[in-house]
Formats: C-alpha cells, structure tokens, sequence
C-alpha cells in the first residue's frame, strides 16, 4: 500500500492489498484489494488496473453541497423570520445597522 501525502483515511477503513491513495486524498469509505483512490473525497479511479469511470453522479458521495444548501436554506428562513419579528417585512424598511452586520457577516461564511 502506498499512501501519498497529506491523505487522510478517516475513520474505520479497510484498505486492501496493493492499493494507492493519491495525495491529499481524504477516504471515507473501505478500499478494495488492486485499488487507486484520489479526491476528496476519495473516489476510486483504478481497479484493478483498469480506470473506473463514474458516469452516474449520485455515485459521487460529497456530503458538502448538500451540507453547504442545508445552512444556506436555514440562514434564509431565519432572516426572514427576523424581519417578521421586526416588523420590517411590513414597513418595508431596511434592518438596523447591528442586524444588518449580523446578516452580512452570515452571508459571508456561506
């Protein structure tokens, strides 16, 4: 087995016999025997030495975007509920200065 630099396996994994893990690779989930992984995370490209190719993209298992949408949808509906409780949404005027910070700056991390 080959492990290339700054690759993490994370977690309980089982890699197999022969395998390499590119650098900077992050595993999450048990390697065959004959393998190569590389991404983040780590997706398996080789096997036994010939190319695996993912046509399907639910194949791709990135937790991330889904996770990135998650906090995106809920930043939105807490902002909304903000000007409600504020009474914004019927005057229709802008938020305070100290919220509308707060709300820049949550915008900012997403």
């Amino acid at each position: 087995m080959v492990v290339g630099g700054g690759a993490k396996i994370l977690g309980n994994i089982i890699v197999g016999k022969n395998c390499r893990i590119g650098a900077g690779s992050v595993v999450l989930r048990n390697v065959p025997d004959d393998s190569t992984v590389f991404g983040v995370p780590g997706h398996i490209i080789f096997r036994q030495g010939k190319r695996v190719v993912i046509t399907d993209p639910k194949q791709i298992n990135d937790p991330y975007p889904k996770r990135s949408a998650s906090v995106a949808t809920e930043v939105h509906k807490l902002r909304e509920r903000v000007k409600k409780l504020e009474g914004l949404e019927e005057k229709g005027e802008p938020p305070s200065e100290p919220l509308q910070r707060i709300m820049d700056d949550l915008d900012y991390q997403i």
